[in-house]
């Protein structure tokens, strides 16, 4: 039996739906959409599930989440096992090793990397780039320069911004207030449409 839960149900409702419907949960990339806290609220609802004798498989690719859930680890490679281990053992396993195997590193630690300082020669400049919900600031960019021809990430965890941040962007939301100048020409938000 395979199972979602639906946002709006409580961990408890859902445990007591699944009591005696399911001792085999197997969740396929349960974290890929999510932040960070919600990645600690499924971590802390599997814990349940397992204190509850549940059989729990998971196929995941961040690592570090993992480390104080499961008890075994099995690497998969080319449609084969490559090894099945205990998990203290697998976190024993250098960055350098994981990174051979073609894995993320175990370290839930965040990487601090910035930009180097480039000479850009066309840009995307945004200035005083606002938006706000009901009187609520939800977006509040004083300066931001994009290289044009390159591929930014906007990340950050749900509720931060992005979606907000692009939806203004691209011109779709009528009421920001700002100023986007393209090569130093200054588009107007029907341009940006």
């Amino acid at each position: 039996m395979l199972v979602s839960i639906p946002p709006h149900v409580s961990v408890a409702q859902f445990m007591g739906y699944l009591k005696g419907k399911s001792t085999l949960m197997i969740l396929d990339e349960p974290t890929s959409n999510l932040d960070l806290q919600a990645i600690e609220d499924l971590k802390q609802t599997i814990l349940l599930w397992k204190a509850a004798g549940k059989t729990i498989v998971i196929a995941e690719h961040r690592l570090s989440w993992l480390k104080d859930v499961c008890d075994r680890v099995i690497c998969m490679r080319d449609g084969q096992i490559a090894f099945d281990i205990p998990m203290a053992e697998f976190s024993a396993f250098s960055t350098k090793k994981l990174h051979q195997m073609g894995l993320r590193s175990m370290s839930s630690e965040d990487e601090i990397m910035t930009c180097e300082d480039r000479n850009i020669e066309k840009s995307l400049e945004l200035s005083d780039f606002n938006f706000s919900y009901d009187g609520e600031t939800v977006l509040n960019i004083p300066h931001l320069t994009l290289p044009l021809g390159g591929i930014i990430a906007v990340v950050g965890p749900n509720g931060a911004g992005k979606s907000t941040f692009s939806r203004c962007l691209c011109g779709l939301e009528k009421k920001f207030k700002g100023q986007v100048e393209v090569n130093g020409e200054v588009w107007k938000r029907r341009q940006l449409l």
